[in-house]
């Protein structure tokens, strides 16, 4: 998967500039996907020139015209051979497990202090996750096929925040016993 393919679900639900593309990033999808304001930027210009998405101008007096993206006959089909493709699981890139990894060359303190502020992290989101979890509870019945699907996603985040803090909560406990050892 690449951030085209997040541009590309984004776009199938409607036109959008660039900005309210990021602001989906703000909203919700950065919770999925983790990217940067320039590379939504750099992907569209990309994807207009490979034909997946276009745009048509709309002229702004005391800024620069915006350009409204809407996905093409070409980008709705790259989409829907990317839907139907199985995906791999997805493999692990964690900057604090590296450090665990390494083991005795990071201070055990430092190491420790570093959980801590995961499980600060971690425990934030599982709060909004929940929150969010709760508004989908108190909301319309029947939910929709895509709000059930969706509701889905949300499902996952909030097993895998909860399995975070329980981790966290473990790896503090660990390390400041073995802290306590190597001050005695």
């Amino acid at each position: 998967m690449s951030l085209k393919h997040v541009i590309l679900v984004s776009l199938a639900n409607g036109s959008a500039t660039g900005y309210e593309i990021n602001g989906q990033f703000a909203a919700g999808l950065g919770r999925l996907w983790n990217t940067s304001h320039q590379a939504v930027y750099r992907a569209l210009a990309s994807m207009q020139k490979e034909g997946l998405v276009s745009f048509t101008e709309a002229r702004q007096t005391s800024k620069p015209d915006k350009k409204i993206y809407q996905i093409t006959d070409a980008g709705r089909q790259c989409l829907d051979r990317w839907l139907l493709k199985p995906q791999p699981p997805t493999q692990l890139n964690e900057d604090l497990m590296i450090k665990f990894f390494a083991g005795e060359m990071c201070p055990t303190d430092r190491l420790r202090d570093q959980v801590s502020e995961h499980l600060q992290y971690h425990r934030q989101n599982l709060a909004s996750l929940e929150m969010i979890e709760q508004q989908y509870q108190e909301g319309e019945r029947p939910l929709s096929r895509r709000a059930r699907i969706q509701q889905l996603t949300l499902r996952r985040g909030i097993l895998t925040e909860r399995a975070r803090v329980a981790w966290c909560l473990e790896a503090i406990a660990l390390l400041s016993s073995m802290l306590e050892l190597e001050l005695a």
